[in-house]
């Protein structure tokens, strides 16, 4: 009887070195991942700015009530959404639908099964980038495993305030390079000139340095999808995780222009996987 006791705890004990062998090899394999991600930042300063549209803005919606906004910190802003291989090096898969060689022949990369490497990230629920409670990165997801770095930094992905305020970059006209839309495709990935997810950084910058704002996917935003608040100027707004959330900036399947305007608003379930959905990351020192 003492013999099988032995046993069985010797059994036990080995299988619990073994799980924690198997944690602690997959914590190293994220750390060297996560050592080799490369992110570029522009820097926002803190200001004041209108955001909506005026009524008399052609393709306006219902919602884009115009109203001042103050951000009282700054922060800095991705200049480019988040790609299939910065999301690889930080969870590990590439969950994206066009990763597939014949969609980007000259960047091709049969890593992580294969992706295109430069092209946004797609196909990521607002859960998969923030987790599941109303602080984003609290949960298992990808901004938690960047928190998790302890590099300085808070990272998270912008309200939809920030996201206009650079978007539009000091502009106040329907999109950052002015009113006519017929020069969009100088500047976005659209269904005028693409019929999937592009290169990032390929097309023209806003006037803050920041590629595809308009097109190539749509990118998420921290806050519920709501109406604006009608009256008065909102301080540093923002909204908790729900269920549908705002997405922002227009896609390479967006068939209009008025579509990707700076105050264009649309919105997506925070468990929806789109091929046309993906994001940028905010951060604030410590």
């Amino acid at each position: 009887m003492r013999t099988r006791i032995q046993f069985l705890f010797l059994l036990m004990l080995s299988l619990t070195t073994g799980v924690f062998a198997c944690n602690e090899q997959a914590a190293l394999v994220a750390q060297k991942r996560l050592v080799s991600v490369k992110l570029s930042y522009v820097q926002m300063p803190a200001g004041t700015f209108q955001m909506g549209s005026p009524t008399t803005e052609a393709g306006r919606g219902d919602d884009e009530i115009l109203h001042p906004v103050i951000l009282t910190k700054p922060f800095e802003i991705q200049n480019t959404p988040i790609t299939q291989k910065q999301w690889y090096e930080v969870m590990g898969v590439n969950p994206s639908q066009y990763k597939l060689q014949v969609w980007c022949p000259d960047s091709y990369s049969d890593e992580g099964g294969g992706m295109c490497p430069d092209h946004p990230v797609e196909n990521v629920s607002l859960v998969d980038i923030c987790g599941t409670t109303s602080k984003c990165g609290e949960t298992d997801s990808f901004v938690k495993i960047m928190n998790d770095q302890n590099d300085g930094y808070t990272y998270r992905i912008p309200t939809e305030a920030e996201w206009e305020y650079s978007a539009r970059a000091g502009t106040t006209s329907a999109y950052f390079f002015g009113d006519d839309p017929s020069v969009l495709g100088d500047y976005a990935w659209w269904a005028a000139n693409s019929g999937i997810t592009q290169d990032v950084g390929t097309k023209l910058p806003n006037p803050a340095g920041l590629y595809d704002m308009y097109g190539n996917v749509w990118e998420w935003v921290s806050d519920v999808y709501d109406d604006y608040i009608r009256t008065g100027t909102q301080t540093d707004p923002q909204g908790p995780i729900d269920d549908e959330h705002v997405v922002r900036g227009g896609a390479w399947s967006t068939p209009n222009p008025a579509f990707m305007r700076s105050a264009w608003r649309s919105r997506g379930m925070k468990t929806g996987h789109d091929p046309d959905v993906g994001f940028r990351l905010v951060r604030t020192q410590n």
